[in-house]
């Protein structure tokens, strides 16, 4: 039998709350599981509905993942926004500070080595400045980037540009116009496969939340359509942002405070079930292997589905900041498989 906790926590039930939670953060899932069990019996001002949404995660027959750290990538600073080509052989990331950088968040880019790693980082000298800004969303055709920045134009705090690669050079980047970026707070965009469609995320007026996410259409007629809240099925009450929407159309994976997970921030999987885009399956939480405590987002993955990318706190042998880690997406959790003919 487990040894007993700390005479400190046996006096004071409440606290095998925050004890269940450091063991989960210590992936020692089964002495959480006992410990919220304690909290339930032993507490008698314990939040049973609580307890109970942790004890449903932590039994969830979910495969056990390694969340690895990408150790060229990262730095002593944090890194944020990973962005990996449709072919998985470039990665696009924001770092702050670097001694490299010109200033703020810079935007850099790897490429994918012969042996499966990837080389160092460089600066994308052609966007960085010395203020903020960061790649969000690239096309398939690798010819179209979707940009936060302050680059002259803003309407707002941040505003969505876009630069098109033209005879191999890449054009000065320009607004995405107001029917998107408002004097709110417009970022974390991301590009269907085809181009047609934007995701991003704002705290504009309207929403359901802090922070929804918000859908566009990139139409002949009259350019980007009027933005579309994805709906209550997806947006709460709290913060939901980074939506990264699979090459199959359908699979949306994005950042949630307001739906139920173990930390600040976690990533969940939701389906699209039809063309109206307000129509969804049921959010569902990357589970215990992936999020963590603390605040877990910007997932993104390659045409083939498998193994994925996102940001986390690193641990002591990433200096503890916000690092990219990679790692294989559970079966269950990956897009459609697309075959090409």
């Amino acid at each position: 039998r487990d040894r007993l906790p700390p005479g400190e926590v046996k006096n004071k039930p409440s606290k095998y709350l925050n004890l269940a939670k450091s063991y989960f953060a210590l992936k020692q899932f089964a002495k959480a599981e006992v410990a919220f069990n304690n909290y339930k019996s032993k507490d008698s001002n314990a939040d049973i509905g609580l307890a109970n949404q942790w004890l449903e995660l932590l039994r969830r027959d979910d495969d056990e993942i390694e969340m690895r750290p990408i150790d060229v990538l990262n730095s002593n600073q944090y890194e944020i926004i990973p962005q990996i080509t449709k072919n998985g052989q470039r990665i696009f990331f924001v770092s702050e500070n670097r001694s490299d950088g010109k200033g703020g968040e810079d935007i850099y880019y790897s490429d994918r080595l012969t042996d499966g790693g990837w080389a160092e980082p460089k600066g994308w000298e052609v966007f960085n400045t010395k203020s903020h800004e960061g790649v969000l969303a690239i096309s398939a055709d690798e010819n179209v980037v979707i940009l936060f920045g302050n680059y002259p134009g803003s309407f707002g705090n941040g505003d969505l540009f876009y630069s098109i690669k033209v005879d191999g050079s890449w054009s000065y980047p320009c607004n995405l116009g107001g029917t998107i970026n408002t004097d709110n707070w417009e970022a974390q965009a991301n590009l269907s496969a085809d181009g047609r469609f934007l995701l991003f995320a704002s705290d504009r007026e309207g929403g359901q939340g802090n922070e929804d996410i918000y859908v566009t259409e990139l139409t002949a007629e009259d350019g980007w359509t009027t933005p579309k809240n994805l709906g209550s099925t997806i947006n709460s009450s709290g913060t939901d942002l980074s939506p990264y929407l699979a090459a199959d159309g359908k699979t949306l994976y994005f950042a949630s405070t307001g739906h139920f997970g173990f930390g600040k921030r976690d990533m969940f999987v939701s389906k699209r079930l039809d063309d109206t885009w307000t129509n969804w399956s049921k959010p569902v939480n990357l589970g215990r292997y992936i999020n963590t405590l603390h605040d877990d987002n910007y997932l993104t993955i390659p045409e083939s589905g498998t193994k994925a990318y996102m940001v986390g706190l690193g641990g002591i042998e990433t200096g503890g900041s916000k690092d990219i880690f990679e790692f294989i997406l559970p079966p269950s959790m990956r897009p459609e498989a697309l075959f090409h003919v």
